[in-house]
């Protein structure tokens, strides 16, 4: 291949070519690998990695723990190491993406991230402060330990505590007295049920005919107390003078009265029945006999409505009230020969005198 812009033999043309493509591609590695490098150096990579200097930490913080944010993960803990003897240098991971809004001047505690009791480091957001950075080193006191062990922990502190022979027998009590209980409540859940089974009125009716008692409950009440206060309104109740209280003389009396007629009045009618026992025997029969006629005279019973009936039969064969009070009688004829023909048609009666 021959070039006209390159002197020289074929040979050398070829040589100063290749010469050339070799510097233009070295050229080219050098700036890609120069490009890479920087854009490592230059971009972010989502993440803050900073430090955290703490007094202590709570049960189950580890390396791998995750911190949480607003109950949402937003990092984890890489390193745990103990400084000045009495201090813990967490090393924390956090994602950038997440924590948008979160400045230096947050704070932390230590409670569980599920139900199941797992521990993790808890960010509490606060006001003011720079942006988080990698390679801050801050240092803070926990707020809380609110772990599921330490709560269990001092909860066993408290049962113990408290949770004396007279305190377990006292719930034994309890527990007793509620499961006795158990029948009532049972038989007020039947009862229930029911009532809601056998129930077959709409509401409307049932409050309809509460209504209807509710209008003659304040009268029955009225009626009631009035009953009620006419029995002790009495007699027996006020003092000669007017006033109210025990009447003794007139309540001796009446106990006096009682006394004579229990002891004379009844007393003599028993001795009476025992001494003439049998010369009262036959006047005793004769009355027997004499009402047992009066079933059978009074029809069992039956006399009565049909009295009644012949009465409402009479009262209505009158009309009117009082002085204007009629009979009314209903006349009934034979057929008789003058009327078989209408009464309009019946021949006119002779003028008199002809």
């Amino acid at each position: 291949m021959h070039q006209d812009f390159i002197r020289g033999t074929d040979r050398t043309q070829r040589r100063a070519l290749s010469l050339a493509a070799a510097v233009v591609v070295a050229v080219t590695v050098m700036l890609a690998v120069f490009g890479i490098v920087m854009h490592r150096l230059d971009r972010d990579d989502g993440v803050v990695v900073m430090r955290i200097d703490t007094p202590y930490v709570a049960p189950g913080i580890s390396s791998g723990t995750h911190v949480m944010l607003h109950g949402v993960p937003v990092g984890t803990i890489t390193a745990l190491d103990r400084i000045d003897g009495e201090r813990v240098r967490l090393t924390v991971a956090l994602q950038s993406s997440r924590i948008s809004g979160l400045t230096d001047a947050f704070d932390i505690d230590y409670r569980p991230e599920n139900y199941f009791g797992v521990t993790a480091v808890n960010l509490i957001g606060g006001t003011g402060g720079r942006q988080l950075t990698t390679g801050l080193l801050l240092r803070r006191n926990p707020l809380g330990d609110y772990s599921m062990s330490t709560m269990i922990e001092r909860g066993s502190l408290v049962v113990d505590g408290t949770l004396t022979q007279q305190m377990m027998t006292t719930l034994d009590k309890v527990v007793r007295y509620t499961d006795g209980l158990n029948p009532m409540i049972r038989t007020g859940i039947v009862l229930a049920d029911r009532i809601a089974k056998t129930q077959r009125a709409l509401p409307s009716s049932s409050l309809s005919a509460f209504n209807d008692v509710a209008d003659v409950l304040p009268v029955f009440l009225r009626e009631t107390t009035a009953g009620l206060y006419g029995v002790y309104d009495l007699d027996y109740n006020h003092l000669p003078d007017g006033s109210r209280g025990a009447n003794d003389p007139l309540l001796d009396h009446a106990s006096a009265g009682l006394g004579l007629a229990s002891g004379s009045l009844f007393g003599a009618a028993g001795k009476l029945l025992a001494s003439h026992g049998e010369e009262l025997t036959p006047v005793v029969q004769a009355v027997q006999e004499i009402t047992d006629t009066i079933p059978a005279v009074l029809a069992n019973g039956s006399l009565t409505g049909k009295l009644q009936t012949l009465v409402a039969q009479y009262d209505r064969a009158f009309s009117g009230t009082g002085a204007t009070r009629t009979l009314q009688l209903r006349v009934v004829l034979d057929r008789l020969p003058a009327l078989a023909a209408p009464l309009g048609m019946l021949p006119a009666a002779p003028e008199a005198g002809r």
